[in-house]
């Protein structure tokens, strides 16, 4: 409470390794971290819930992986996919390899803020509001995610993690931490 009150809050994380199903770095926010997380979001989730798109299902409110198998089973059964065309339709549903990794957190840094700056406009959002949040996301995104980070677990886990996955690997600016609420938010927003 401190910390945020003096503007001086910075994250702090502990990284272990997972290996189901697939040996995957993890940098857990600590607890304090978490309340940050939670007063973010949902400030964000006002301003972006507006604009994305109704079939975008990753952590999103009253959406997730089973609304989106509801979603396409009634398109497929309406035919709605296909232009009414039966049988011709189709659904894409894709990962795009090492997307958290490739981030760039100036970039989103900017969506962000330019999002902010425009809720002011808009009066939909106080000006100091847009500060904290401002400062909040600035100390999120501006520090290296893998600095001062506890370490969890055997060295033979974190070996096992290929280099290429690893958060420490990636060039200055990118990637953002497996494993965040705000994580999963800001990757809908980029």
């Amino acid at each position: 409470r401190e910390a945020l009150q003096k503007h001086a809050w910075r994250p702090s994380r502990t990284r272990f390794v997972t290996l189901q199903p697939k040996p995957r770095e993890i940098l857990a926010a600590d607890f304090g971290d978490r309340v940050v997380h939670h007063l973010l979001v949902p400030w964000f989730e006002r301003l972006y819930e507006p604009v994305f798109i109704h079939d975008s299902y990753a952590n999103r409110k009253g959406k997730g992986t089973l609304a989106a198998v509801d979603r396409l089973q009634q398109c497929m059964r309406s035919g709605a996919a296909g232009q009414g065309q039966p049988g011709q339709w189709y659904a894409l549903q894709l990962d795009i390899a090492n997307f958290f990794n490739r981030i760039h957190r100036p970039t989103l840094f900017g969506l962000l803020q330019h999002r902010l700056v425009r809720a002011v406009r808009r009066q939909g959002l106080a000006p100091d509001e847009a500060r904290t949040l401002q400062t909040l996301c600035r100390a999120l995104l501006q520090a290296a995610p893998t600095e001062g980070v506890r370490r969890k677990g055997p060295p033979a886990r974190f070996a096992a993690v290929p280099p290429h996955k690893r958060l420490a690997a990636q060039e200055p600016g990118r990637g953002l931490p497996i494993g965040n609420l705000t994580s999963q938010f800001f990757a809908n927003v980029y």
